[in-house]
């Protein structure tokens, strides 16, 4: 699965919101108009998916930084975001994929990642095109290699994308 759009963490959950999501006014609104991460990685193993890999194109700015209920920070999303409110250092469980599944994000925990040049796509959705293209019959790990590689030239290493992934045999991909 390919996602391109927001997401947002409230109290350690992350959610990717939905071209709905424009009158969201709370964090009860967020939970019941976004897509639980978490969740959706568990009903795609729980479907029967040997192997899943989950892309993420968020730019992770926070939309709702103004909202009264908003920690106002930019990357809600973040990957190793802290449990809230735990001081324990422990990551968010549910942006580290289970076994058989990656979840591949288009920058480093706590980074927000370029939108691109208006009108055009950023630089992760259009170095994953050209590395599909390029490259039919690609093995996941030399995907998010080549990704990474193509990302940081592009943007000349401020963004670098990040990858939880716990895929334990080979995977290739097809392209075109």
């Amino acid at each position: 699965m390919y996602f391109a759009g927001h997401g947002v963490q409230v109290e350690g959950r992350n959610y990717i919101m939905t071209v709905d999501s424009a009158n969201i006014a709370s964090a009860e609104d967020v939970r019941r108009y976004g897509i639980d991460v978490g969740k959706l990685m568990r009903d795609v193993q729980v479907a029967g998916a040997a192997t899943s890999v989950l892309f993420l194109d968020a730019c992770r700015s926070n939309p709702f930084a103004d909202a009264p209920w908003s920690s106002g920070r930019g990357s809600p999303i973040a990957a190793n975001e802290y449990v809230s409110g735990n001081g324990s250092g422990q990551l968010a469980s549910d942006m580290f994929a289970p076994v058989g599944a990656a979840i591949s994000f288009s920058t480093q925990p706590e980074e927000t990642a370029s939108d691109g040049p208006s009108g055009q796509n950023s630089p992760y959705p259009t170095s994953f095109a050209e590395t599909i293209g390029e490259i039919p019959g690609i093995k996941f790990s030399e995907l998010f290699a080549q990704i990474e590689r193509r990302v940081l030239a592009k943007t000349g290493g401020v963004q670098r994308p990040w990858v939880s992934s716990r895929i334990i045999r080979d995977v290739t991909l097809i392209g075109r």
